[in-house]
């Protein structure tokens, strides 16, 4: 999308200047996967959207983002099987207040969607639970009162294995200089 052209006039003419195109570059372009910029977003909600908790909460509160959520609650209604997907990552760091905004915010959410907790699937993930039958209930207790689900849906608890990097070792200070 650069263009290289020979300045005409002023103080840098017949001097040669790259023409970056921005404007064309920031929109998504004929066979793109993704959605670019706000303001796609805004004119036709996307299938799957990756935000986080403080962006989401902008969303909810400008009028311009309306479009999306309209958007996703007309495909909510329109086949009762659909559920909205949520995916909390670090899940572990939504405790304290913190954690009750969270709480309050996907309530809101789910309340500007008009979607009853039925229709929301949660995923938690998190590193940090712990181990033991006192752990996954310490992790399901804590899922419940952060996404407002009720304890009768149960929430699985899927432990990864982890992998250890075969000749992994610390730094040495002469490769932290480099």
């Amino acid at each position: 999308l650069e263009e290289n052209v020979t300045v005409k006039t002023g103080k840098r003419s017949g001097k040669e200047n790259t023409l970056h195109h921005w404007g064309r570059r920031f929109q998504t372009q004929a066979g793109d996967r993704e959605l670019l910029t706000r303001h796609e977003i805004q004119k036709k909600a996307p299938d799957l959207l990756i935000t986080n908790y403080s962006m989401l909460e902008y969303m909810l509160l400008r009028p311009i983002e309306r479009p999306v959520f309209q958007q996703t609650r007309a495909w909510l209604v329109s086949d009762s099987r659909n559920q909205f997907l949520l995916i909390l990552d670090e899940a572990h760091m939504y405790r304290g207040v913190g954690g009750a905004e969270v709480g309050l915010l996907i309530r809101r959410l789910r309340s500007r969607l008009g979607i009853g907790r039925e229709r929301v699937r949660c995923i938690l993930t998190s590193a940090s639970f712990g181990e033991g039958t006192s752990a996954e209930a310490a992790a399901r207790e804590f899922a419940i009162g952060l996404t407002g689900e009720t304890a009768a849906k149960s929430f699985a608890i899927i432990r990864g294995t982890r992998e250890r990097r075969s000749g992994a070792r610390p730094g040495s200070r002469a490769e932290a200089a480099v």
